[in-house]
């Protein structure tokens, strides 16, 4: 939320009361509305608004959010800050709330709030081609995923079957071999050549 309210490429307004060590000009307000190249971070300043409250005070309204910018702003034209507040961002104002308190939005404000934001970027301006990708694929994301785990599946299925049908293969061949050893075995014990199998001695002695 923080990001998509403060964000520089949402254009967000937010407002400063500012007081300066010198008496405030119209040349002054002029210079800074229009424009301010801050050498130290090679960048020009977006043209906002500002209007004078007092001999040394005065309020702005910016859609940026550089590094001290305010301060780089007034230095430009030979002012130092001596003071600085924001006291309002998009359409919540600070009022009269005490240093280090804090106050419950109103339904009213949350609801208009969230419906100025509604189109707001969270990520920085070279990423929200990347964050729309990111929340618009999610779903065919998942879908993707969903099928390679099936595909997964009935792979890892098919291996097994075709493991099973190798196991019961060697099972059958070593069957059919003991099949054959059994046919091919001949009675054992026999006393001499001519001994019958049916109704001969074989080897052993008949008890009267």
């Amino acid at each position: 939320l923080v990001n998509r309210l403060l964000r520089a490429g949402n254009y967000h307004e937010k407002e400063y009361v500012v007081t300066v060590n010198r008496e405030v000009t119209r040349e002054f307000l002029d210079g800074i509305c229009g424009g301010v190249y801050l050498p130290d971070l090679n960048v020009t300043t977006r043209k906002c608004s500002a209007h004078k409250l007092s001999a040394h005070k005065f309020s702005i309204v910016l859609t940026q959010g550089y590094n001290r910018q305010i301060r780089r702003m007034c230095e430009a034209f030979g002012y130092r800050v001596k003071r600085l507040v924001r006291v309002r961002v998009l359409n919540i104002e600070l009022g009269n709330l005490p240093a280090g308190t804090y106050r419950e939005l109103a339904p009213e404000e949350k609801a208009e709030l969230f419906h100025l934001i509604e189109h707001s970027y969270s990520a920085p301006k070279g990423n929200r081609k990347k964050e729309k990708e990111t929340h618009g694929n999610t779903a065919s994301r998942s879908s993707r995923t969903e099928k390679a785990q099936i595909q997964g599946g009935r792979k890892k299925t098919e291996g097994v079957s075709g493991r099973a049908s190798e196991w019961k293969s060697a099972d059958g061949m070593v069957a059919d071999a003991k099949n054959r050893m059994r046919g091919e075995e001949k009675p054992t014990g026999q006393t001499g050549g001519s001994g019958k199998r049916n109704g001969g001695t074989h080897g052993r002695k008949k008890t009267v």
